[in-house]
């Protein structure tokens, strides 16, 4: 035996990752994340290993995707995710259109529109109370640390003077 063996490097797991890339923008793009997918997610040796000559990645993804269950789960995790920021950022495109079209109609009689309009407040005031009483919070712990550091203070002139 020549002692040798395997151990483990890092107690805290890794985070794979991959290249960002929209699949909807390009078909290069789309084959590029399908890529990346396969990489992440089947066993290869080789970037030769992931793809056979006669496919391109999408149809391996798609011949692969009923075997590699978690490469499944987190595509259509990723679509999730885009389809919720694409809405978000469509509802946010709105709104500021809705903004630009009442304030340029010259309505200076009414009460101007601001960004916070119709959101809920509840939460902005929940946080605001949070800091508040945060603030009161250390502020007593500044005056019980000050008068227990004057109290100490005062017992070790007493024990010098004795």
């Amino acid at each position: 035996m020549l002692g040798y063996s395997l151990r483990r490097r890092n107690k805290t797991p890794y985070i794979v990752t991959h290249q960002t890339v929209n699949p909807h923008q390009s078909d290069e793009n789309k084959e590029r994340y399908f890529f990346h997918l396969l990489k992440l997610f089947k066993p290869w040796c080789t970037e030769s290993d992931l793809c056979s000559p006669e496919k391109n990645y999408y149809e391996t993804y798609l011949n692969e995707c009923n075997i590699l269950l978690d490469m499944k789960e987190y595509h259509e995790k990723q679509v999730q995710t885009s389809q919720q920021e694409e809405q978000m950022e469509k509802t946010v495109n709105e709104r500021a259109e809705r903004m630009k079209k009442r304030t340029g109609r010259g309505r200076s009689r009414g009460p101007r529109m601001c960004a916070f309009d119709g959101c809920r407040t509840d939460q902005l005031r929940t946080a605001m109370q949070d800091v508040v009483d945060a603030h009161i919070r250390s502020a007593q712990k500044d005056r019980t640390d000050s008068d227990s550091l004057a109290a100490a203070s005062n017992t070790l002139t007493a024990i010098s003077r004795e």
